[in-house]
């Protein structure tokens, strides 16, 4: 299940994905995303429980989303309780010209004072 934060304001788009992460994490609100991302770079906060990934399908769609919109996000801040996450959250940060941070659960108010 995915879900918007009620924490998400018009420069942080907060996200809670519990779960497998079905239909990708960005194709829900992509509309309303396009429209924020007129105006300027966003952050985004992704807070995950019971994450256990998602598939090609779901991939490759996330995969768009971030390539159609390279120039307009900003940060990305990965709340999660798994070390494969936090792995992930590096390798991204490979190939991104955002940066991209892993926050425990825990810190998940560090993580939106660094997103914000």
């Amino acid at each position: 299940m995915i879900k918007k934060l009620e924490r998400s304001t018009e420069h942080v788009f907060g996200v809670e994905i519990d779960g497998k992460a079905e239909h990708g994490i960005f194709e829900e609100f992509e509309a309303e995303l396009d429209e924020m991302m007129k105006k300027e770079k966003i952050n985004f906060v992704f807070v995950l429980k019971n994450f256990s990934g998602y598939g090609i399908k779901d991939m490759l769609s996330d995969f768009r989303f971030s390539f159609k919109h390279w120039n307009n996000i900003g940060k990305i801040a990965v709340v999660g309780d798994k070390a494969w996450e936090k792995v992930a959250t590096s390798i991204d940060n490979i190939f991104t010209k955002w940066e991209e941070k892993y926050f425990d659960i825990a810190d998940i108010e560090k993580a939106w004072e660094w997103a914000e």
